[in-house]
């Protein structure tokens, strides 16, 4: 999945529609995105369900765990395989025409749930509300991370963008001006998810040539140690 600001990033840069894919490993293809911004389910290839933490199945659109079964696989058959994804489908028929069910929210890995010290779960994708702001500080960071190190401790991280021009101190500024524009992102996405109550999370920007890959070799814009 991307970002609304990439994708807005992207069609600008080319000039044509840019529409988002929202796929798995196991069962390729889940949603694409139409101009409506909901993620159609190819029918014809999987059944996807959603259930709540009991694993009955919710109310249209209604956010719960996402159940998969593959039309496609033969080698190997997923029958009700949970993929780790939290995702809502929608109430309404999409207004595109397409008559597939439609996915309106996709809120990303269960694992990665931000706990606040209240207890409260805030999904990264609540956070990611406010990745706009990447346009902003595009010029001046390479990449970003968000990363809950412990229940009361939030850091921002950053890397410098690598750049021909200017110096190496410019460089180390622009990134950490950036990282400030990033944590007063955070705090309020971290605001709005607790009904403007102070979550009471120390958040901290930190400038560091490379960050660390996933262990599968991913690069996560948003990581949780709690979970």
């Amino acid at each position: 999945l991307s970002s609304k600001a990439q994708r807005k990033w992207i069609s600008e840069s080319i000039k044509a529609p840019v529409y988002d894919i929202y796929a798995s490993e196991e069962c390729f293809v889940l949603g694409a995105e139409c101009k409506h911004e909901n993620y159609h389910i190819p029918s014809d290839e999987v059944i996807i369900e959603i259930v709540d933490e009991n694993g009955k199945i919710v109310a249209p659109g209604t956010v719960g765990r996402v159940i998969v079964t593959s039309l496609m696989r033969k080698s190997m058959p997923l029958i009700r395989y949970e993929i780790g994804d939290m995702a809502a489908l929608g109430i309404e028929a999409c207004p595109c025409g397409n008559p597939f069910p439609h996915l309106t929210e996709i809120h990303g890995r269960m694992n990665d749930l931000f706990v606040l010290p209240s207890g409260k779960e805030v999904s990264v994708y609540q956070l990611c509300a406010f990745t706009k702001v990447s346009l902003e500080i595009e010029k001046h960071v390479g990449r970003w991370q968000v990363v809950q190190v412990d229940m009361n401790n939030v850091e921002v991280r950053v890397t410098p963008r690598k750049c021909i021009e200017g110096s190496e101190e410019g460089l180390q500024k622009g990134a950490e001006l950036a990282g400030g524009v990033l944590l007063k992102a955070v705090n309020k996405a971290l605001l709005d998810a607790n009904r403007n109550e102070p979550s009471n999370i120390n958040i901290s920007v930190i400038v560091s040539a490379e960050l660390p890959l996933h262990p599968r070799g991913k690069r996560r814009n948003f990581v949780s140690n709690v979970r």
